[in-house]
């Protein structure tokens, strides 16, 4: 870290640029700019035209000049443009002082008088009556500054007939010239009395620079340089002068020059039309150093454009909560300053009471296809869930759930033969019932009658904890607990990484425990009610995950997720389970979306066991050796901020899987032998989730999701009601509930 050396000459007088290198803090060393304008502020400043920071300018046309300073109107996507009735370069010059010129000494005593009370008719008798070029002057600049043009353009030309020397006369009524647009004219007077007369130098510097306008809203930078390059050559350029000659620079694609010119402006004073220069010169060559390092340095409102940069790249991150923050940090400064904020853009402005803390009441529904008893599962869920953001960006979410879980009851047939423990696999005249572990229909030999385990539970019980600091890295944690009151007792599950936000992309990585909800046996457990009352099941899986999206051009994304866990359970064999899903995405641009792809994608995943079925040892999960999935597939979302929002996607592919041949019992490798097989088939899957602001506090949301596999079908359907304890304008993907 060094010394900010300030800009050494500021393009006019009185800047402060001295005083605040004096007491700026240290910040990390540059060169500092140098103005290429003398430090003399022409008579009037000329009105800042300036583009905006990246998208292309567009130029205000050409209007009048007026005699007042041309006022400038900010946009709301931060141009500055000039409004209809004004061009926007340096007004008339000022009337030199005094503007009453004394008489002769032989002029009639009345004259003074006559002057004060703006007797003109009078006044004019007299001048003619004595001819005194010095009287016709006082009455001609009397005339002047009541923007009476015509009579001032006369009695000046009287002035300069009956004395051609009178050059305060000649500056006078070439003045009147500009005022009444007679540009040839101005020009011709002030070029003819340029050496008796040096003030006409501000004339043609006011007449050039009127070119040079023009010149810039035609487009022509290098003239409008050149020309304003002359305006200096007759005296100073003033600051909003100096300030389109960054610009042009600016447009001319001349970005080093132009960010000297900007610093030199924002050094001498540090103002808003500076501090839009300056940071557009920075955006534009991604000197996001620099200009963090003038932040610090000048203060100012060029921290308001830093601050609305950060906003804008973290909203195009998807970190909302931290746009908002931004964009509101921006707010209170300019309420603390006692000026109107930099207006954001209209995305930014949307994100009103995205932090405001909410509660929802979610139901939802699951079939999924199979054997009944066996993986056939019905399942409802209704959730409770409650949201509270703590200092802008500190999310913490909560969600208590009561669930039922229906398989069916089991044949007699799957008893005896896909489910149960060994145990019960002895006769009582001491051989063995292979395959199954659950007797038969009862014979004189075996009288004990087979009783079904338990496969339907209600008013199971889970709930989870999540929290997140949003940020360019933001850790995360949720902690939770599978569903309680099955044959199994719950386990504590749950996520905590890290996910790290880039311009081009973003990773994550996480270690994980979660339940498998595949059946009722991974899920709660299943307790053989023959015999010994043998549990076994519920199911977990402990990992490690990571996910990495990439931008590789400007419409082609890549993503990539892999995966690697332990399954285990209550009585259930080990297994290991890794996942590898890589995939690409075209960007399309569709309008009212936030986005819409499509793109390939390709997934694999392998099982070490098959633990599919449900007998003793095994998990009711599916679990190929192999599987092999190429498909395309589409995401998208609509608009965020508007009251209907919805998101979704689909895919088709085509599958393969190989599952190997097993023991029955994986703990008893040496009773039976499970079948090994291959399976191919095309795959689909569908999924919309949709959430209405019904009121700026009332949210309806629904979902609905179809998957076709190679071995079940599956469907999900559930709504939610949503309450926000704050008024909401808008809708953003952070809003759809995860249940």
């Amino acid at each position: 870290m060094g010394s900010y050396a300030a800009p050494s000459a500021p393009r006019y007088a009185g800047s402060p640029a001295a005083s605040n290198a004096a007491q700026a803090p240290a910040a990390p060393s540059y060169v500092a700019p140098t103005s290429r304008f003398a430090a003399e502020p022409a008579a009037e400043p000329v009105a800042a035209a300036a583009p905006a920071a990246i998208p292309a300018y567009q130029r205000p046309a050409a209007t009048e000049i007026r005699r007042e300073r041309p006022k400038v109107q900010p946009t709301s996507s931060g141009q500055i443009v000039f409004e209809d009735n004004q061009a926007g370069l340096d007004a008339v010059p000022a009337a030199p002082s005094p503007l009453i010129v004394s008489p002769e000494p032989d002029a009639e005593p009345d004259a003074f008088m006559l002057l004060r009370a703006k007797r003109y008719s009078e006044l004019e008798v007299l001048g003619m009556r004595q001819r005194d070029s010095k009287l016709a002057g006082a009455i001609a600049w009397s005339y002047y500054n009541d923007n009476q043009n015509d009579a001032s353009e006369k009695w000046f030309g009287r002035a300069l007939q009956w004395k051609e020397t009178n050059y305060e006369a000649a500056y006078g009524l070439a003045l009147t010239y500009f005022r009444t647009k007679k540009y040839k004219e101005a020009e011709e007077l002030a070029r003819w009395r340029l050496s008796e007369y040096p003030d006409m130098r501000n004339i043609l510097g006011d007449l050039v620079a009127l070119r040079a306008v023009a010149a810039y809203q035609a487009g022509q930078d290098a003239a409008c340089m050149a020309l304003l390059d002359e305006t200096n050559s007759y005296r100073p350029l003033s600051r909003n002068e100096a300030n389109l000659y960054a610009w042009s620079l600016f447009n001319a694609g001349d970005q080093d020059a132009a960010m000297r010119e900007f610093e030199s402006l924002y050094a001498a004073q540090p103002d808003s039309f500076a501090a839009q220069g300056l940071y557009a010169s920075c955006a534009r060559t991604n000197n996001w150093e620099r200009l963090d390092a003038m932040v610090k340095y000048y203060g100012g409102p060029l921290g308001d454009f830093q601050r609305q940069h950060l906003a804008r790249a973290a909203y195009d991150r998807g970190l909302r909560l931290k746009a908002a923050a931004l964009n509101q940090q921006n707010i209170n400064a300019a309420l603390a300053a006692g000026a109107p904020p930099i207006p954001a853009d209209e995305a930014i402005a949307q994100l009103e009471n995205i932090t405001t803390p909410s509660v929802s009441l979610a139901m939802e529904t699951r079939s999924k296809s199979g054997e009944t008893g066996l993986n056939k599962l019905q399942e409802s869920k209704l959730s409770a869930i409650g949201r509270i953001v703590v200092k802008d960006v500190n999310s913490f979410e909560f969600q208590v759930s009561q669930t039922s879980l229906d398989s069916g009851t089991p044949s007699v047939a799957q008893m005896s033969s896909k489910m149960g423990s060994k145990q019960l696999t002895e006769n009582l005249d001491g051989t063995d019932t292979i395959p199954g572990s659950i007797p038969p229909e009862p014979t004189p030999e075996t009288p004990v009658p087979p009783v079904a385990p338990k496969t339907s539970y209600k008013g199971l019980t889970s709930f989870k904890v999540r929290y997140s600091h949003e940020g360019d890295i933001t850790p995360f944690v949720e902690v939770g607990m599978s569903p309680s009151g099955g044959a199994i007792a719950a386990a504590p599950v749950g996520e905590a990484g890290l996910k790290i936000a880039a311009d081009r992309g973003k990773l994550q990585a996480s270690v994980y425990r979660e339940a498998n909800n595949e059946s009722v046996l991974s899920s709660v457990g299943l307790s053989d009610p023959n015999g010994a009352h043998t549990k076994w099941g519920g199911v977990t899986e402990t990992g490690v995950r990571g996910y990495v999206l990439r931008a590789i051009s400007s419409n082609w994304t890549f993503a990539g997720e892999a995966s690697a866990g332990m399954l285990s359970g209550t009585n259930v064999e080990d297994n290991t389970h890794l996942k590898f899903r890589p995939g690409v995405s075209r960007e399309l641009k569709v309008p009212g979306f936030q986005y819409f792809t499509v793109g390939p994608v390709l997934n694999v995943e392998q099982y070490e066991k098959d633990l599919s079925g449900f007998t003793f040892g095994k998990g009711g999960y599916f679990s190929p050796q192999m599987l092999t999935e190429l498909a395309a597939q589409s995401r998208f979302m609509s608009k965020e901020g508007s009251s209907l929002l919805w998101k979704g996607g689909g895919s088709l592919g085509y599958e393969m899987f190989t599952v190997d041949s097993g023991p029955l019992y994986p703990m008893e490798a040496a009773v039976g032998k499970t079948e090994g097989y291959d399976h191919n088939a095309f795959v689909g899957r569908i999924d919309v989730d949709m959430l209405w602001l019904l009121s700026n506090r009332w949210g309806l949301g629904a979902k609905l999701s179809a998957s076709n596999s190679s071995d079940y079908t599956e469907y999900k359907g559930g709504f939610y009601v949503q309450y926000f304890f704050d008024k909401r304008s808008g809708l953003f993907e952070s809003d759809f509930l995860r249940f």
